[in-house]
């Protein structure tokens, strides 16, 4: 998987980084900052792991994939798990966890470092007398330093240089002299020294190596694994032929958990872990899951035994199970409840959902209407030639075939192409945007907003409150001159919870599009962060190349996704 080899590369620069900039003087916190800055390892790792995903996908589903590679790797970097984080969300927010536990762990070594340090040097100054241990003294003196680790590691041969340390140390302090206990001072704090450094060593392997690749890969195999069966249940999901699955552990299963339960529950009366086609539980169940699904036709089973009774019928397996293997699935409390019979496994099953797997469904190529949605010639009164959009331009097919790439399914794309052509007939000619929003859910297209001629400016009736579902509208309009997003549209998006995406066309045929709206950062940070960004790059440059700038910066911060066509 080339995902592995990234995530190897990212995390041996990141940690060599680290340690140069330690060694600079820098502290854990800005250290672990600045390299991560330099080295961004799940960042690094997102453009090959989207194409192992598009991979898996086209696995999954076997031969004759109707779906273009562009357009699967765009289904695989939507959001399938119940936080509903998109690919791009989800490696941006182990980013922040993975320089947090990275600088937490440094930053531990180091007082551990300076506490061994400062515990030394009190021992050596709790004797007082001009610097001379009183041999009678010696003893405790050395019982006290052997408590110390020394070396910074207790594998046997850090125990036996400890030894030999404590040994050379004591022989020195035995003449009974300032200067033999000033050298055997010097002896121990050089070895204490050398054994802080293999300390912060092994803490920054334990930091990266470690955890940090504990969290890449475990986000490449649970992503890789999604994929697989995003491509699988695609391809049975209109074959009329295949009416269940079973879920199959995988081979490499290592412990009973709520997949052994998915597997050998007889939930629907169909047979252990099969599962009509409309009822198949999320895959994968977990993070490392690597289960999969066999597809069932009607000849492997019986319908006529489908029942709705799940909840006795997952009793009845849990019965069976030992008691270790009950507690694992239920917990201690859990447990005595259900097979009480005062509560039910379905409130107390650990990593049971009751939603059904929803596949990510790429979008299939289709061609745009050619005659009815089409640019027309500036129409009315003062019309201004700088304004003017050429009609060859945009009336064809190579126009057309840029919203293809955008992801949506079939009828929403139409209804883009339809509604970003509007937009561009109500700029012929003016100085004028148009505004409006599409409904996701039911297809159906806002209300419309055509700003003033000159105002650059037009609003868009956003349906925002507490009942309206997140990620549910595309907010599409124009710009009269060739300029991408503004802040302004920017700041819109990310407070408006409701914005899936949104669309932007200008008078010179290019298409622009943010999509996969992190939900999770701080809003008020970033726009004013971006304002203030914008405001210092538009002094040396044009307003779409600051823009540009702008954006290229959210996009790296893991704000949201860009495509520029």
């Amino acid at each position: 998987m080339r995902t592995q080899k990234e995530i190897d590369k990212a995390i041996t620069n990141f940690e060599a980084e680290i340690k140069k900039l330690l060694e600079l003087g820098y502290s854990p916190k800005q250290a672990v900052k600045k390299a991560y800055e330099a080295y961004p390892v799940m960042q690094l790792m997102k453009p090959t792991l989207q194409a192992d995903l598009t991979n898996s996908f086209i696995a999954g589903y076997g031969d004759d994939v109707p779906y273009s590679t562009k357009s699967i790797s765009m289904a695989m970097a939507e959001s399938w798990a119940a936080d509903n984080l998109t690919l791009s969300s989800r490696l941006y927010g182990r980013s922040k966890a993975i320089k947090q536990s990275v600088a937490d762990t440094l930053t531990q070594a180091f007082k551990t470092n300076k506490a061994v340090r400062d515990t030394a040097k009190s021992i050596f100054d709790g004797y007082g007398n001009g610097g001379i241990i009183p041999e009678a003294s010696l003893p405790k003196f050395i019982n006290d330093l052997t408590k110390l680790n020394i070396t910074g590691s207790s594998t046997p041969e850090a125990k036996q240089l400890q030894r030999k340390v404590l040994r050379s140390v004591r022989d020195k302090v035995s003449r009974l002299t300032t200067p033999g206990v000033r050298a055997a001072y010097t002896e121990l704090t050089h070895a204490i020294d050398k054994g802080n450094e293999e300390r912060i060593n092994k803490a920054l392997e334990t930091a990266v190596q470690e955890k940090t690749r504990y969290n890449a890969e475990r986000i490449a195999r649970t992503e890789n694994a999604r994929a697989y069966a995003d491509g699988q249940v695609n391809r049975y999901m209109n074959d009329d032929d295949v009416v269940a699955y079973k879920w199959r552990l995988a081979a490499r299963h290592p412990r009973f958990d709520i997949c052994d339960f998915y597997a050998n529950a007889d939930l629907y009366g169909l047979g252990k872990g099969v599962y009509p086609k409309d009822k198949l539980p999320t895959l994968p169940a977990h993070p490392h899951c690597m289960c999969h699904i066999q597809p069932l036709t009607e000849l492997d089973i019986q319908e006529s035994k489908q029942h709705k009774g799940i909840n006795q019928a997952g009793l009845d397996y849990i019965q069976t199970l030992t008691k270790p293997n009950q507690e694992v699935l239920l917990g201690v409390n859990g447990r005595n409840t259900v097979l009480s019979g005062k509560g039910s496994w379905q409130d107390f099953a650990r990593g049971w959902t009751s939603d059904i797997f929803n596949a990510r469904v790429p979008a299939m190529l289709q061609e745009m209407p050619k005659h009815t949605l089409k640019l027309h010639p500036p129409k009315g009164s003062h019309i201004n030639s700088d304004y003017i959009i050429d009609t060859k331009v945009i009336n064809n097919k190579a126009y057309r075939d840029k919203y293809n790439e955008l992801g949506y399914s079939k009828d929403i794309t139409r209804l883009v192409f339809s509604e970003c052509i509007a937009c561009l007939n109500a700029a012929n000619g003016y100085n004028r945007e148009r505004g409006i929003m599409i409904d996701l859910a039911t297809k159906k297209v806002g209300k419309e907003n055509i700003g003033k001629i000159g105002s650059n400016n037009v609003g868009i009736y956003y349906p925002n409150n507490d009942k309206t579902p997140t990620n549910r509208y595309i907010v599409i309009h124009n710009h009269p001159k060739n300029i991408t997003f503004s802040v302004t549209d920017i700041k819109n998006y990310l407070t408006n919870k409701c914005v899936h995406s949104a669309v932007l066309v200008d008078s010179l045929g290019n298409v622009y599009q943010i999509k996969n709206i992190n939900r999770n950062v701080n809003v008020q940070e970033v726009v004013k962060y971006a304002d203030t960004m914008y405001n210092k790059l538009k002094k040396y440059n044009t307003t779409s190349k600051a823009m540009s700038e702008v954006i290229k910066f959210l996009v790296e911060e893991g704000v949201f996704e860009y495509e520029e066509k």
